[in-house]
């Protein structure tokens, strides 16, 4: 994906502005520290996602949507360790 961006100064360090689609789509976030490297004359950027809350996993759910016959097979197993419900 390619976009064009625009740099500004702001207190003697430049910034540059993403689009909120592009930010949302790849997890940026206004505080969230990245990896910067030049590469080829490329700016690179990278981000590590470690760690999801159970609500960010949650919320790109569709509860609405049936469940497969292989989800209700799983949903109906007896539990085979320590598993909590």
């Amino acid at each position: 994906m390619a976009f064009t961006a625009t740099v500004h100064e702001v207190d003697g360090e430049f910034t540059v502005n993403v689009p909120e689609n592009v930010a949302r789509e790849h997890g940026l976030r206004e505080g969230l520290a990245v990896d910067v490297d030049i590469i080829d004359n490329k700016l690179v950027l990278r981000h590590r996602r470690s760690k999801y809350t159970v609500e960010e996993l949650l919320a790109q759910c569709d509860f609405s949507l049936p469940m497969s016959e292989e989800d209700r097979e799983w949903d109906a197993m007896r539990p085979v360790g320590r598993e909590l419900i």
